[in-house]
């Protein structure tokens, strides 16, 4: 019995905002912009893909 009252006045542990979430509008999923790993994973994304463009352009002139 105590051990029901203990868990009763603990707070669960808060549960983490999915990554990506269906549109409100139209079909498919969106990123979820109130976790902050969506904001992480879109630059990381954006530096890869600037990074390449900048490596096959400095690999074209030697």
């Amino acid at each position: 019995m105590g051990r029901d009252e203990n868990n009763d006045n603990q707070k669960s542990p808060r549960r983490s905002e999915p990554l990506f979430v269906p549109k409100r509008i139209g079909v498919g999923w969106t990123f979820n912009w109130n976790n902050p790993w969506s904001i992480i994973i879109i630059v990381a994304v954006v530096v890869l893909g600037i990074g390449g463009i900048i490596v096959q352009v400095l690999l074209q002139h030697p």
